[in-house]
């Protein structure tokens, strides 16, 4: 073996013993967890898949002087880290959100991905072609770019989940984490730029450059991560609803005991920071379009929940604040309301609400009483 042999089987060894160091250390690490179960849901998916180095480029600290052994480097990279990161801001943010769609594609490419790194590494171990090299390469270029594809729409869903939430700092179990978003979103972009440099070029010297590179950005990334954002005294507290009725009740942010609940279910908090303006207009305005123009007050059983998921871009606590602070009333009362200005209207505006929606109002009377 050469210098150049000796210097690329360091790199593949730095790389697995990171890489399964981050595995270790975040299956073992546990996190602060709410009542919803997770604060970090892509912990031991980051930990499995950190994991798969140890168990693919293990030829390339057995065998770095074979080309094969130095090829299979460089297509695992383009075939790998592009759907790696993708599956690692789905698990994580698609979860936070709610967003199952990108498991069928997950599916889909796990099989070519599985198939082609399994083809090189079977022929890293063994010297042996699975297959011509030219046509390898096709194959890995293709899937490579479809998983690039697939990281690139990922990268796009989480800004744009990101996007609406300006300057607002979010910590809550129902949010979207805004800072942590911004931290892991460029992410995909260097993993990128260095698989395929690795790949494209096709020099022994270049991927072990890149392995070492990315062997320090698996410490960096993993301290980055290992400290929880969400920290026990910022999550939220939800009060539970009340499954009895028809509508269900604010649940109001509780922080480290300090919350206080008035008689009208209106919760204050001298601590909490005043939220800016600009935010309690933008909650205004969807809470109206979605519960009023559109007329959603209308359904018997709308909860807020339903208003969460179906047409406001904020948390529960922030609406139930703005609720309270800026409105003066529950989302039950300030639902309520609206139905009994809809029934008191002029027949010709509420005829069809009185057609259509005679026992709600019956129900809505005997609730007032």
């Amino acid at each position: 073996m050469d210098r150049l042999d000796y210097i690329f089987g360091l790199a593949a060894l730095a790389y697995i013993v990171t890489s399964t160091m981050f595995a270790a250390v975040r299956w073992w690490h546990t996190c602060p967890t709410t009542d919803k179960g997770y604060a970090y849901p892509d912990r031991r998916m980051q930990a499995l898949l950190y994991l798969v180095p140890a168990v693919v480029l293990a030829p390339c600290v057995a065998f770095p002087m074979r080309p094969s052994a130095q090829a299979l480097a460089a297509h695992y990279f383009v075939l790998c880290h592009s759907f790696f990161c993708a599956l690692l801001l789905m698990t994580y943010f698609g979860r936070v959100k709610g967003w199952q769609q990108w498991k069928p594609w997950a599916v889909a490419l796990a099989m070519p991905v599985g198939v082609m790194g399994a083809a090189k590494a079977v022929e890293a171990w063994t010297d042996v072609a699975v297959m011509p090299e030219r046509l390898a390469w096709w194959l890995t270029a293709t899937v490579g770019a479809v998983c690039l594809c697939y990281c690139i729409e990922a990268m796009r869903h989480v800004w744009l989940w990101m996007k609406p939430l300006g300057e607002d700092y979010y910590s809550n179990p129902d949010d979207l984490p805004l800072e942590y978003a911004r931290q892991v979103l460029p992410i995909p972009v260097l993993h990128g730029v260095a698989a395929w440099a690795a790949f494209l070029i096709g020099n022994a010297t270049v991927t072990a450059v890149v392995m070492a590179l990315l062997s320090v950005f698996n410490v960096w990334f993993l301290i980055l991560v290992l400290p929880a954002h969400r920290h026990r005294e910022d999550l939220v507290a939800e009060v539970s609803e009340d499954h009895s009725s028809d509508l269900s009740e604010d649940a109001l942010p509780v922080n480290n005991g300090t919350s206080t609940a008035t008689s009208g279910g209106v919760a204050s908090d001298s601590s909490q920071k005043p939220l800016p303006r600009e935010t309690v207009s933008r909650i205004k305005q969807q809470l109206q379009q979605y519960v009023e123009t559109e007329e959603r007050f209308l359904d018997p059983h709308l909860t807020l929940r339903d208003v969460l998921t179906g047409g406001c871009t904020y948390n529960r606590s922030y609406v139930s604040r703005v609720l309270n602070e800026e409105m003066g009333c529950t989302f039950s009362a300030y639902v309520n309301r609206l139905r009994l200005q809809r029934a008191d209207a002029p027949p010709g505006a509420a005829g069809t609400y009185r057609r259509h929606h005679r026992p709600l109002r019956l129900r809505l009377a005997i609730k007032l009483l």
